[in-house]
């Protein structure tokens, strides 16, 4: 049976999960410390934990929410959400009292699951204060659970104990969820503004699973180390529900230990290592860490930022099958792809090709597609794309194209060998003397240098030439390279107008979550 390709156009996750309890029933599906869930016990559980949310109240259309690092149970309870047609949105635990208050007030659960702590961190007080200013009929139930033994088991007692007061259900849980249905929010980073809450769709999810699951074939099936946050789309699809898909193993990290990863791979078999640039440079300086094991790997895959060429040509010595993907929270997931057969050139420099064709175009400001060669938005066919912003209808509108193509706001050229490149972020582009430039563009320039590891451009204003760039770099360990230098190095690689006017070398950058640089931020410490 392939397993990928057994689903219809009109499938659910519950079609996945129970198609799985049947064929795979004693297939590892999730794994968390020494608790493991096979496929067969991952279908009961979800139906389960349905039966307790569904006597609690949640039902098709409404929104439930889980506080909880990355762990079995933000699988588990996003499936048994599915099965009912309800909303299901994760929250961070680093989440700070006022993004609980933004999110919670905007998603509107009826419910929120939450650890009662984490790292030290008391959630009781917090989430209670995230309530403040929330009409009285929009408040959701909150429900705590033990987070000292963190297992499936804690959150099941909790359900239980909450659930006593109404009546038991008769028979199997009803799978309510249908393939159009929304069945996922994700907020976006807010780093052009404030957060926008993406609705996405059970088939689209399962389209673009389907498609990662393809691209990456394993011997036998897939077994990922996932460490990424539930409220981001890398947490939930890219190292998540594309696993399930393959009928695949989770092995959660509530969060990413360097030292604990040789360890994660001996144990569990893991078979393929999909980590972000900054991720994987942590790793690699790790003592702990035996790059061999790469030998091992089936597959070394990255998203999210480019990964330095001396870096890569590296993990390619060890592990020749080397691949990327570029894709966004509102396409969905990942979009384009570049696999073992593709030079090293295209997997630094390039995003790949889209998968399925024809899924890319590059146009410019009236709609009009552009000729290979031109910079223009990057653009993705809508039909698999998200299906709204929650309660954004004029952001909705102006995220699509009147012709059906979702604005993805990366500028990009098409080469003439099908593979996209990308420029920079159109919001990120600023004018220096009446010249257009790219952060994007900027920053791979000097990732390019030997002893940079990590680079980061903002626009500034200036009397002269209305805006120039400022660059803050962080160096490799045991280099030493100074700023008149590297901005030597991008005087020899591009247009005056486009070298930094000022380069700061930095030992530490302020980072988002999902291993990118919070720009916001770094332009408020400046």
């Amino acid at each position: 049976m392939k397993l990928v390709d057994i689903y219809a156009a009109n499938s659910t996750w519950s079609d996945v999960i129970l198609g799985h309890a049947l064929n795979l029933p004693d297939r590892p599906a999730l794994a968390f410390k020494d608790t493991s869930i096979n496929y067969g016990q991952l279908n009961a559980m979800v139906e389960e934990c349905a039966g307790y949310l569904s006597r609690m109240g949640l039902g098709k259309g409404d929104c439930m929410a889980l506080l909880s690092p990355p762990r079995q149970e933000a699988m588990i309870t996003f499936l048994a959400a599915a099965r009912l047609g309800a909303l299901w949105v994760g929250l961070n635990p680093r989440y700070q009292v006022r993004e609980l208050n933004y999110v919670i007030q905007h998603a509107r659960p009826k419910l929120v699951l939450s650890v009662t702590g984490f790292e030290g961190r008391d959630y009781t007080a917090d989430l209670q204060a995230s309530l403040h200013g929330m009409d009285a009929g929009t408040i959701p139930e909150i429900i705590f659970y033990d987070a000292a033994e963190p297992t499936a088991d804690t959150l099941f007692d909790a359900l239980a104990r909450h659930a006593e007061s109404n009546e038991p259900l008769a028979g199997a849980v009803p799978c309510l969820g249908k393939a159009m249905d929304p069945c996922m929010l994700v907020y976006t980073s807010g780093t052009t503004g404030k957060p926008k809450g993406v609705l996405l769709r059970q088939r689209d999810l399962i389209f673009r699973s389907t498609a990662q699951a393809r691209m990456f074939k394993t011997a036998n099936y897939p077994v990922v180390i996932n460490f990424a946050p539930i409220n981001h789309i890398g947490g939930m699809h890219f190292r998540g529900l594309s696993q399930i898909l393959a009928g695949g193993t989770i092995v959660y990290q509530d969060r990413y230990r360097t030292a604990d990863v040789m360890g994660l791979i001996a144990k569990h078999r893991v078979n393929m290592l999909m980590l972000g640039s900054t991720m994987l440079q942590m790793l690699l300086a790790e003592p702990t860490f035996d790059i061999q094991v790469l030998k091992k790997m089936e597959w070394f895959i990255f998203s999210g930022s480019a990964i330095p060429m001396p870096i890569l040509k590296t993990i390619r010595q060890y592990c020749p099958k080397t691949g990327s993907t570029y894709g966004l929270t509102e396409s969905c997931g990942s979009v384009s792809y570049i696999d073992r057969s593709d030079s090293i050139e295209d997997t630094a420099y390039t995003i790949g090709r889209p998968v399925p064709d024809g899924e890319l175009r590059v146009a410019d400001e009236r709609g009009l597609l552009l000729p290979d060669g031109e910079q223009g938005e990057l653009q993705v066919r809508m039909e698999h794309c998200m299906a709204g912003y929650l309660r954004d209808e004029a952001a909705t509108h102006d995220a699509f194209t009147p012709d059906g193509w979702l604005k993805t706001g990366d500028m990009a050229v098409r080469q003439g060998n099908g593979y996209f490149k990308l420029v920079g972020r159109i919001k990120e582009m600023y004018k220096s003397g009446g010249y257009n430039v790219y952060p994007r563009e900027v920053e791979l320039v000097l990732e390019q240098h030997p002893s940079v590891m990590l680079s980061a451009v903002i626009a500034v204003d200036d009397i002269l030439y209305q805006q120039v760039g400022h660059a803050y770099v962080i160096i490799k360990p045991d280099t030493n390279v100074s700023e008149g230098e590297l901005a030597d190095w991008c005087r020899e690689r591009m247009a005056n107008y486009k070298v930094p006017k000022k380069i700061h070398v930095r030992s530490s950058l302020p980072m988002l979550s999902i291993g990118k640089v919070d720009k916001i931020a770094l332009r408020s410490s400046c």
